[in-house]
């Protein structure tokens, strides 16, 4: 098996995952992430507490539970161990529902019994809105004030993601690496 190779069925994972480190990373950085002989280079977004998003490249195959060691990139010092949460996360950014989903995880609750709070029609049209601009989207201040409100929702649901400052877009036209 190579890098990132797992038998068949036992491990969903993608490039980005949800993790609780036992330690706090630097949001924004970028570290080697490792378990066994398996290895990837992470962008790290912190979520709040012990939480974060670890945006892998390449992806690696990992399962809920996986245990996994964060090194600094250069001279590969141990900054923490991480527990994996949910190895296919959606893109996403911090928010108290997202929190409690994560703490919940942690905790055991089994994944199905721990799902995202629904988008409301609003935020829904608004991704539509998004979806439909393509890589050329509204800029922020193009916005009333209920559909900021739908943009922040999007952005913790993952649906959107900052493309510059004052525009965002929607993850499916977002450029790699953001």
């Amino acid at each position: 098996m190579g890098r990132g190779a797992r038998p068949a069925g036992e491990a969903t994972g993608g490039s980005v995952i949800d993790v609780a480190v036992d330690a706090r990373l630097e949001h924004g950085s970028r570290v080697l992430v490792a378990r066994g002989g398996d290895e990837a280079v992470a962008r790290v977004g912190w979520l709040g507490g012990d939480f974060h998003q670890l945006r892998l490249d390449p992806p690696l195959a990992l399962a809920r539970g996986d245990r996994l060691e964060v090194r600094r990139r250069a001279g590969g010092d141990l900054l923490g161990v991480a527990v994996v949460l949910d190895p296919d996360a959606p893109r996403h950014g911090p928010s108290n529902d997202l929190l409690i989903r994560l703490r919940r995880l942690a905790d055991g609750a089994p994944a199905r019994d721990v799902a995202a709070p629904p988008l409301d029609a609003a935020a829904l049209a608004l991704e539509r809105r998004y979806r439909e601009a393509g890589a050329d989207p509204p800029a922020d201040g193009q916005l009333d004030e209920d559909e900021r409100a739908a943009l922040f929702a999007l952005r913790e649901a993952g649906r959107v993601v900052r493309l510059e400052r004052g525009r965002h877009v929607h993850v499916d036209w977002a450029p790699a690496g953001a």
